[in-house]
């Protein structure tokens, strides 16, 4: 009788496992899975519902930024056509008393790594005196366009300085100078 007891007790616990290993186990694990799935996808709804109010506030304040972009937009000089910034460089080099003389830098019309825009790059050869040069390359670094000088070499002009038996002594500066592009 005692065995019989012991024999059912042990039928039972088996059972037991049976059930929960068979189905209470899988039950959990699918309840898991779908607690994670409804986790992941209340977080997509969250980051939804931040870009919806992040993309709210950009069009609230599209104004202030279009007048941003428009002035970005006109620091940018056009790749195809780099005219009007060989005109500035020039006028720029008349007003400060500098002769010079620009080249295009084949091949520069591209986005160099690191850059943010692509770029054309000008090889610049100014003659003059080393006021008048300062002068010109503070008008550069101020200059309506988006204008890095990569290098900068300064040498003194013998034969002009020779030639001109003048006080003042005339400089030759080659400088790269790159300009960024739309």
């Amino acid at each position: 009788m005692k065995n019989k007891i012991y024999l059912i007790l042990l039928l039972f616990v088996i059972i037991n496992l049976l059930i929960t290993l068979f189905f209470i186990w899988p039950l959990i694990e699918d309840v898991s899975k779908q607690s994670g799935k409804l986790i992941e996808t209340n977080n997509k709804v969250f980051t939804f519902n931040e870009q919806i109010k992040r993309l709210d506030d950009f069009y609230s304040n599209k104004d202030a930024y279009i007048n941003n972009f428009q002035f970005a937009d006109q620091m940018l000089v056009d790749a195809k056509n780099p005219i009007l910034i060989i005109k500035f460089i020039e006028n720029t080099a008349l007003q400060s008393d500098v002769s010079l003389d620009i080249s295009l830098i084949p091949n520069s019309n591209n986005k160099i790594n690191g850059d943010s825009w692509p770029s054309i790059q000008f090889q610049v050869t100014s003659i003059g005196s080393f006021a008048n040069t300062l002068k010109f390359l503070n008008k550069l670094e101020n200059a309506p366009y988006l204008i890095s000088i990569q290098d900068l070499k300064i040498s003194e002009n013998e034969d002009i300085t020779k030639s001109k038996n003048n006080s003042e002594v005339k400089i030759k500066t080659v400088y790269q100078i790159k300009v960024f592009t739309k």
